[in-house]
């Protein structure tokens, strides 16, 4: 077989993309385009014919054969709009899949590279052997256990500082599924499996939380998705004074399980400057639990539970640096001038940082304030890239610096941090409408109406 020859069998080319089957990746222009294997799977039977119907049987034998039990209807139309998604098509003004009513599916773009047919067929994604492997975790919501609603913000509270725990470990070899997407399989009722397919990840961790006499019990299991093999689990008892300690104790015994096969063995990363008073801790993580409620109301709720935290813990530099970013989405709303709470915001995050010179969010508020009221490019620019690279899994990190760099009009830039963002948080709206905004100020307006159809059908 000739050089051209063997490199056509290993890539297929398609207007500005390029599906090299080797690695298992789709790419625009040559930059890598985030997809999961599913979508590329039926990406891959279509392009195996082009212009011919894959029918929706040879997709369910393909990707779900006989013994595997899935929604496959929610399944196979979710795994059609990512696929759009990450060419920037849409179902009603096709320009590379067509919807073929009860019958199936056609690639109807010109296709360079074509293959002999068959050559796809049965092959799986194949890594290339020497690139850097990277594993991906999803934190399912920790069940909460107690016989007292109330308690439901500690397990919220327990779920979200794990993800960013583990989130600023080693992140060119773990990528962790940001809080939004996580929380949408709170009581969803699906398997490992299927979780392990809708997002893409290697792992799954889940566990509960449960309250009861001034004694906390907290259990934990990690499940590798595709066998369902459990590869590590613990219980911890503690009293509620001791619960400061449990998220960073939990977290480095995930991190143990998981550096045999994956990491080096360093667990430094996981340290974060934590309160000192339980009280604090508990108030804060009410403060969390109102923060991530949709509305202005949340926001108004959290400042309230924040400044209360802090009346018990002053130096707690976590919640210093939330309050600073609640009062930057307060700006907005408040009734306050907005100026007025951007310096409240600007005092906040700058005690974070004098506390805890590490801390993410502490960088965000502050990069948000040099940007809305300072007007200050550069010393905004240097704290969003500060933030990303003090915890590259931080959706909001890469979130609002796509959008400030959409901003100064460097749209590929833009571009590449909010599919970013979107892959760590796939399933949280405010991330998928900021990426639409950014095509938009690119001025990829087909990319806009296919992104905004998939936000609206979420």
């Amino acid at each position: 077989m000739s050089e051209s020859e063997s490199e056509m069998m290993r890539s297929i080319r398609f207007g500005v993309f390029e599906v090299d089957l080797r690695s298992g990746e789709l790419r625009k222009q040559g930059i890598r385009v985030r997809l999961q294997d599913q979508p590329f799977q039926i990406l891959v039977l279509m392009l195996d014919k082009p212009g011919e119907v894959v029918t929706r049987d040879e997709i369910r034998l393909r990707l779900w054969p006989d013994g595997t039990f899935v929604d496959f209807e929610h399944s196979l139309n979710a795994a059609i709009k990512r696929l759009r998604a990450a060419l920037g098509d849409s179902a009603e003004s096709p320009r590379f899949v067509e919807t073929l009513h009860r019958r199936g599916y056609r690639f109807i773009a010109p296709v360079n590279g074509i293959v002999p047919r068959g050559i796809m067929r049965g092959r799986a994604r194949e890594p290339e052997k020497n690139a850097t492997q990277k594993c991906r975790i999803l934190i399912l919501p920790f069940v909460n256990m107690s016989t007292e609603s109330e308690q439901e913000y500690f397990s919220d509270g327990l779920t979200e500082e794990m993800i960013a725990q583990l989130g600023r470990m080693h992140p060119r070899q773990l990528g962790v599924i940001a809080r939004t997407s996580a929380m949408l399989f709170k009581r969803a009722g699906k398997t490992v499996a299927q979780i392990g397919r809708e997002m893409d990840v290697t792992y799954v961790l889940e566990g509960s939380v449960r309250c009861d006499g001034g004694r906390v019990r907290i259990t934990a299991q990690l499940i590798e998705t595709q066998g369902q093999t459990h590869l590590w689990a613990d219980s911890y008892e503690r009293s509620f004074q001791d619960s400061l300690s449990v998220q960073s104790e939990v977290a480095g015994r995930i991190a143990r399980a998981l550096a045999n096969e994956l990491l080096p063995a360093e667990f430094g990363t996981l340290v974060q400057a934590g309160p000192s008073n339980t009280e604090a801790y508990h108030t804060y993580l009410k403060g969390r639990y109102h923060w991530n409620m949709p509305g202005d109301e949340g926001v108004e709720k959290a400042i309230e539970f924040y400044e209360k935290a802090l009346t018990l813990d002053p130096s707690y530099a976590q919640a210093h640096a939330a309050l600073a970013r609640a009062h930057v989405a307060w700006s907005d709303a408040s009734h306050k001038p907005g100026r007025l709470v951007l310096e409240d915001a600007r005092a906040s995050a700058l005690r974070a940082l004098e506390l805890d010179p590490q801390s993410v969010e502490g960088h965000l508020a502050l990069a948000e304030v040099h940007k809305r009221l300072d007007w200050d490019w550069v010393a905004a620019e240097n704290g969003y890239r500060t933030a990303v690279a003090l915890n590259p899994s931080s959706d909001a990190a890469h979130r609002s610096y796509g959008v400030f760099l959409a901003g100064l009009a460097r749209h590929d830039e833009a571009l590449a941090e909010a599919e970013r963002a979107v892959e760590l948080d796939p399933l949280c709206l405010s991330v998928n409408s900021s990426a639409a905004w950014v095509c938009y100020a690119a001025r990829q307006y087909d990319r806009v109406i296919a992104w905004c159809r998939h936000t609206l059908e979420m």
